[in-house]
């Protein structure tokens, strides 16, 4: 398995306090939209910035595999409609940035 798989708790970490919802929160099925929304930039940054799979991500969240490609290609969508999800978006990315370079 992909050795990034570990970077997750990290990552969520950061999604959640951009977001300002819980990682209880972050991974239920509820279909709030800040939920949606941080569930997004999730999976769009384990997926594009770091690689892992469809289908790992599906695994380690059980989940079905299309709900994460949906969410990938939700968040490409809003990254480039929604000024404020791309905001929240940016914050998280230059966040993770900052954690894993340092």
């Amino acid at each position: 398995m992909n050795e990034n798989m570990n970077l997750i708790p990290s990552i969520e970490e950061i999604v959640c306090n951009v977001f300002k919802i819980t990682s209880e929160e972050l991974r239920d099925n509820r279909k709030f939209r800040s939920h949606t929304d941080a569930r997004s930039v999730l999976f769009y940054l384990l997926h594009v910035k770091y690689y892992i799979s469809f289908y790992a991500l599906a695994r380690y969240y059980d989940k079905h595999h299309s709900i994460i490609i949906r969410a990938v290609n939700k968040c490409e969508l809003l990254k480039e409609t929604d000024k404020d999800f791309y905001n929240k978006y940016h914050m998280c990315e230059l966040q993770v940035e900052n954690r894993l370079v340092s």
